[in-house]
C-alpha cells in the first residue's frame, strides 16, 4: 500500500474519533436527570405597603427540591444554589392580607415565585414541605407611642427627644403595641459606655420592637422618627459615709502569744473611725458591730523594735474601705512575757 493511501485511511479514522468524541460529550450533556437540592427561602411582599414572612422564627423554611433537566443546566442551577445563603420569594399581589397565619403552597405560591430560578431551564419534579405558614399583612401606623427607656440598675436623670413617637407596624403587631403604647429600649451598657467623667451622656437610640412572631428583619420605619437621642447625667449608686469608731484587735499567731505580749505605742489609737463606701441609702444603716478592723502579728517579727502594720479591715459584701489602707496604720512592740511592763496593752 502506498504511503500517501496509507495516510488517507489514518487521517480519515482520526476525523471519525473526533467526530465520535464531540457527539459522546453532546449527548452526555444533553441527558436528563435528576437532582435533589435544599434551598433556604425567606419570604418578602415585594411592596413597602404590606409584610410578608413565614409565621415563626427562624422566618425562613428549607425547601427539598427534586429538579429534572439537562446535565450541564443542572449544574448551572447548582451553582446558583450555592451561590446565596438564602433566596427571597415575593408573594403575589393577590394573597389576601389576614391578621392571622395562613397557609400557601410551597411549589406553586414560593418556590415559582424566587426570582432567581425564573430563567432557569431546568424543571421542579417536587417540592416539600407541600405546604406552609406565613402571614400576610397590610401595614398601621400607630401613633403617641411614649419613650420611656429602661436603665436597668442605673439611677439617671434624663430626657428622651422625641418623647413620643409614631411607629409603622403590621396589624397583629400593632394590635400587641396598642394595648401597651410605650417604647422601652434597653440602654443601660449604652449609657455606661457613653458615660463622661461627670456622669454625663447622649446616646442614639434605633425605633425597634421585637413582637412575638414577627421577623427581627423587618424595617420597622417609624412615621416621625427611626431614632431617640437621650441624654442626661448618670447618678452615683454609691455613697460614703463615716463611721466608727470601730475597735482594733490583734491577730496573733499561738506561739507569738505564748512568747510575747503585743503593746501598742502610747500615742497609738485603737478606736478609729473610717470612711466605708457603699450602696446609696445602705450606708447609713450600716452597723459598726459588723465591721472589723485588725492588725495582723507575724511570726517572723523581731521583739523590742517598733512595728508599723496597716490595720486590715473587714467589711460586709458590697461595702468597702473610702481611704487608702496605709492611711489607718498601727506601731506596736512585741514585749517578751518575762519581762512585760505593769501598764502593758
Amino acid at each position: 500500500m502506498r504511503v500517501a493511501d496509507v495516510w488517507e485511511q489514518t487521517k480519515s479514522h482520526l476525523v471519525l474519533a473526533v467526530v465520535t468524541v464531540f457527539i459522546w460529550m453532546a449527548a452526555d450533556q444533553n441527558v436528563r436527570e435528576e437532582q435533589s437540592f435544599k434551598i433556604p427561602v425567606r419570604l418578602t411582599a415585594g411592596t413597602a405597603e404590606r409584610y410578608a414572612a413565614f409565621s415563626e422564627p427562624p422566618y425562613q423554611v428549607v425547601l427539598d427540591v427534586t429538579m429534572v433537566g439537562r446535565r450541564r443546566l443542572l449544574r448551572e442551577f447548582a451553582n446558583l444554589v450555592n451561590s446565596k445563603s438564602a433566596f427571597e420569594a415575593v408573594v403575589d399581589e393577590s394573597k389576601s392580607s389576614s391578621l392571622e397565619p395562613q397557609s400557601l403552597f410551597t411549589e406553586a405560591d414560593i418556590f415559582h415565585n424566587i426570582r432567581e430560578f425564573n430563567a432557569a431551564r431546568v424543571v421542579a419534579k417536587s417540592v416539600s414541605p407541600r405546604t406552609a405558614l406565613v402571614r400576610i399583612d397590610d401595614y398601621e401606623v400607630i401613633p403617641n407611642v411614649a419613650v420611656e427607656p429602661n436603665y436597668g440598675d442605673l439611677k439617671v436623670v434624663a430626657e428622651a427627644v422625641p418623647a413620643k413617637i409614631s411607629v409603622r407596624l403590621p396589624r397583629f403587631a400593632a394590635a400587641a403595641l396598642k394595648k401597651d403604647p410605650v417604647f422601652r429600649p434597653n440602654v443601660e451598657q449604652r449609657l455606661r459606655d457613653a458615660r463622661q467623667p461627670d456622669g454625663a451622656f447622649a446616646v442614639t437610640v434605633p425605633v425597634a420592637f421585637e413582637f412575638e412572631n414577627l421577623d427581627p428583619r423587618t424595617l420597622l420605619k417609624a412615621s416621625s422618627t427611626e431614632e431617640v437621642v437621650i441624654s442626661g447625667r448618670i447618678e452615683s449608686l454609691t455613697e460614703t459615709r463615716r463611721k466608727g469608731p470601730v475597735q482594733i484587735t490583734w491577730s496573733i499567731p499561738d506561739e507569738v502569744q505564748a512568747k510575747y505580749v503585743v503593746v501598742a505605742k502610747p500615742d497609738q489609737n485603737l478606736r478609729r473611725d473610717i470612711e466605708v463606701t457603699g450602696p446609696r441609702g445602705q450606708v447609713e444603716q450600716l452597723s459598726v458591730q459588723k465591721i472589723r478592723g485588725f492588725v495582723e502579728v507575724m511570726a517572723a517579727d523581731e521583739p523590742n523594735k517598733d512595728i508599723t502594720r496597716a490595720i486590715r479591715f473587714v467589711l460586709p459584701e458590697g461595702f468597702s474601705l473610702a481611704s487608702d489602707p496605709s492611711q489607718h496604720e498601727i506601731t506596736f512592740v512585741l514585749v517578751p512575757r518575762a519581762t512585760t511592763p505593769a501598764a502593758g496593752g
